[in-house]
């Protein structure tokens, strides 16, 4: 059960960093309509909710003294 609950974050957790890469691939387009710190705020968001997922899912993983 750890493993399929550790699965499903490294799942959210790379949904996370998709989302945040299309927000950053913004900065590097032509046409901008929004400064740079919008896209910069929109990719941060998701980054860090990426992070937390991931340690939860190490953390889901780790074996514990019983």
């Amino acid at each position: 059960m750890q493993k399929a609950f550790s699965a499903l974050l490294f799942v959210l957790a790379g949904a996370c960093i998709a989302l945040a890469v299309l927000a950053l691939s913004n900065l590097f387009d032509d046409y901008k309509d929004s400064p740079d710190s919008t896209y910069i705020e929109t990719g941060a968001v998701p980054l860090v909710l990426a992070a937390l997922f991931l340690i939860a899912g190490i953390l889901t993983l780790r074996k514990r003294p019983s």
